[in-house]
């Protein structure tokens, strides 16, 4: 749409008006980022052989103008290496950065290396580490020869301790709404702090559901990086003699735009106060606005809004639509309003009884060479609930090729999610090209949630000898994109409660396309707590892959919601998640159960053995902590807990509480919980959570119970296999029960 003469002098004007002092200059800042945050895997890297290598990617976004870069790398290198022929080799995208030597003399190593600036490239660079290992010198030991795949031939890279230190300062740089994935870029080094701006008086259910669908937004687009949401209330000033009311408005933004950028939402009326006259004329219906709000473009304002709250609503669930051509320009009215979220956003999950091409997972062909190569990843999803019979395989059909001369034991092995499954051999002389090789890797293997499925070729050369010239020149191998994987028939049946399904796929509250519609409730409508709520919400949406749009953000527990998820203080929990809690069950007070740990596993008697009391087990198995939290408070600490709440259907409501005594310990905490390292150790079904010193205890209070199918294959069998005594009294009363009616009816034909 174009936009009149007004609507420009407008943007200019609000440009001036918001002016943050001390922005003018350019914004510098430091931070710093472990290598192990770059790699798929946990632990260090071995380089081996006498020519190791790997590659490491790191990135780099368009709105960091770098001034320095450095790189802290931490080593171990084998005693065995001799100097003068042991080299280390730093690469950057192809240059050489530097070499120093091995020194079996000084094993341990830390050096600190200036990347070059000319090397660097916006987007994802390549660190490349390459090693060059001997143990026989040239000179003294000619009569020795070498083994190339020696075990002491080995340089470790403590990837944790080792570092990449970025010092830079944001660049001048206008955005228009094309550059939405460069305001939330998923390669910014920095925490995503994101400010939602909304009138104070507005907060409402619209509000709500508002901020967590643009949460949800900013969470996919920067994809794994956790996202800092804060609301900043805004009021409307009165006007009083000598009193600018634009500086007014100007000095409310101001303490929020200097440190992050913005989103302002609301209704045309409602921000119409913090927009400029131009800005008023152009909001004819759903309408985003993005702006830079100082002299230097480093901060910016999107602006959503419509005339109505359903066009607001309209203009928010346009950021969800990732495939949306957004115009090169600071303005856009939404004409069309039909928006399918299920249309934009690609199946999560895989299907049983499909099969998928590996190009369809992201993964593309490869040709490798050499003996240690790293291996390449097929990455996909599987659902939280998926229960597949004990026998039931996933199906690879791999199509592949290597090269010829390589030795007999040659093998490419496959791991899923970092354990050993099978090694193909490759054991052909001549080499080969393999068409639909079929490999069966038992469904138990695999994981709710993301899994990772490894190839790892191992080639050796035929000919090995300490004093004869080895090359790697035919160890090659290709693998091909046409791959296909299957999975076999699954059912949906899974034991809850169970922190860990919430931190890997958001389950029992995200599930697949038929999910049943479910609640996130706050508790108040304080910023903490707003602010607590919707950095959950783009949590979730982030380890889902997809927006929530089965939940929605209220301040009532709805009778119609198959699921509860609750964001709050303690003193404002309603009356029917206390009543139906295990935690509270003692007279409202707070009572925790311990794990004991005793020496040696006490054998059940005979008894115990037919007629399993969980229940008992568990109460003798654990030590009861109860305390007052009317009197003593609960800390500052964040709790998260699940439980089911009676529902007088044939499953329990699913309910999951984060809360803490107070908003700002809710918000506090909540901001560092989603941090991939202590995201990732959610489980149990109680856990409480505290920042200052920083611990995660978990506890298991609740009794187990099961959602999804009943009457399944999977479900049956899961109760055989947990319950085997139970199943063999039941079969042998039936076979005793058989026994008596076939005797009866034969007794009464005699």
């Amino acid at each position: 749409k174009k936009f009149s003469f007004y609507s420009w002098s407008g943007v200019l004007f609000i440009c001036c008006c918001l002016l943050v002092p001390g922005m003018a200059q350019s914004e510098e800042f430091q931070t710093s980022r472990r290598l192990a945050e770059f790699v798929p895997h946990t632990g260090d890297i071995y380089l081996r052989t006498a020519n190791g290598n790997y590659d490491l990617y790191f990135p780099l976004p368009r709105r960091i103008d770098v001034d320095q870069l450095e790189l802290e790398l931490h080593f171990t290198n084998s005693i065995a290496l001799e100097k003068p022929r042991s080299v280390f080799q730093l690469k950057l995208n192809e240059h050489t950065v530097t070499q120093f030597y091995l020194d079996k003399h000084n094993p341990q190593n830390s050096v600190r290396i200036r990347l070059p600036k000319h090397a660097l490239k916006v987007g994802f660079n390549r660190i490349g580490f390459e090693v060059t290992q001997h143990y026989a010198r040239s000179q003294q030991d000619q009569h020795v020869c070498e083994d190339s795949t020696a075990p002491e031939l080995w340089t470790q890279i403590d990837m944790w301790r080792s570092q990449l230190h970025l010092q830079g300062a944001y660049r001048t740089l206008p955005l228009t709404l094309a550059d939405l994935d460069v305001l939330f870029d998923r390669r910014a080094w920095q925490d995503q702090q994101l400010v939602i701006m909304a009138l104070g008086t507005a907060v409402n259910e619209d509000l709500l559901q508002w901020g967590s669908m643009i949460s949800q937004a900013v969470g996919l687009r920067i994809d794994y990086r956790p996202v800092q949401v804060q609301f900043a209330p805004l009021f409307h000033s009165e006007a009083q003699p000598g009193v600018n009311l634009q500086e007014s408005y100007r000095k409310q933004l101001e303490p929020y735009l200097k440190n992050a950028d913005g989103i302002l939402i609301g209704t045309k009326e409602q921000i119409a106060p913090f927009l400029t006259h131009g800005q008023q004329v152009d909001i004819t219906g759903p309408y985003l606005g993005l702006f830079s709000v100082d002299e230097a473009s480093q901060r910016h304002m999107l602006v959503i809004s419509g005339q109505t709250e359903k066009e607001v609503t309209t203009a928010v669930r346009t950021l969800l639509n990732k495939n949306l051509p957004f115009p090169n320009g600071q303005q856009m009215i939404i004409a069309d309003s039909q928006i399918d979220m299920s249309e934009v956003w690609a199946e999560p999950y895989l299907v049983s009884e499909r099969q998928y091409k590996f190009s369809e997972l992201g993964f593309k062909t490869v040709s490798l060479r050499g003996t240690y190569v790293q291996a390449k990843l097929v990455n996909f999803r599987l659902p939280a609930d998926m229960r597949a019979l004990e026998s039931a395989d996933v199906k690879l059909f791999l199509n592949l090729a290597y090269g010829a001369s390589a030795r007999e034991d040659s093998v490419l092995n496959i791991y899923v999610n970092d354990v050993f499954e099978r090694a193909i051999p490759l054991n052909d002389v001549e080499g080969g090209a393999i068409r639909n090789y079929q490999v069966n890797i038992p469904a138990r293997s695999f994981q709710p949630g993301l899994n990772r499925i490894s190839l790892e070729p191992r080639l050796i050369p035929r000919i090995t000898n300490e004093c004869l010239l080895e090359h790697d020149e035919n160890l090659h191998i290709a693998i091909f994109d046409d791959s296909r994987i299957q999975i076999p028939e699954y059912s949906h049946y899974v034991e809850m409660p169970d922190l860990k399904l919430l931190a890997r796929t958001g389950f029992p509250h995200v599930r697949d396309k038929e999910t049943l519609s479910g609640t996130i409730q706050v508790t108040d409508l304080s910023a903490d707590t707003l602010g607590a709520a919707w950095t959950l919400a783009a949590k979730l949406a982030q380890v889902s892959k997809h927006p929530l749009s089965d939940l929605v953000m209220s301040t009532e527990l709805s009778s119609a919601s198959s699921h509860y998820l609750v964001v709050g203080t303690r003193d404002k929990l309603a009356a029917p998640l206390i009543e139906n809690n295990p935690l509270f069950a003692n007279n409202g007070q707070v009572t925790v159960s311990v794990p004991k740990q005793p020496i040696g596993t006490k054998q059940p008697g005979l008894f115990g053995l037919f007629f399993d009391n969980n229940e008992q087990q568990q109460s003798s198995a654990k030590q009861l902590v109860t305390y007052s939290a009317e009197k003593w408070g609960l800390g500052d600490a964040l709790f998260v807990q699940q439980f089911a709440k009676p529902s007088g259907l044939a499953e329990p409501t699913p309910v999951t509480l984060f809360f803490s005594e107070t908003a700002d310990s809710l918000y506090r905490n909540m901001i560092a919980l989603v941090e991939p390292e202590n995201w990732s150790q959610l489980q149990g079904d109680f856990i409480q959570f505290r920042l200052q010193p920083e611990s995660l205890i978990h506890f298991k209070i609740s009794q187990p119970y099961h959602l999804g199918e009943r009457l399944t294959p999977g479900a049956l069998e899961y109760f055989m296999s947990t319950y085997p005594v139970r199943w063999m009294v039941v079969i042998l009363l039936l076979i005793i029960g058989l026994a008596v009616v076939t005797g009866r009816l034969l007794f009464r034909n005699n």
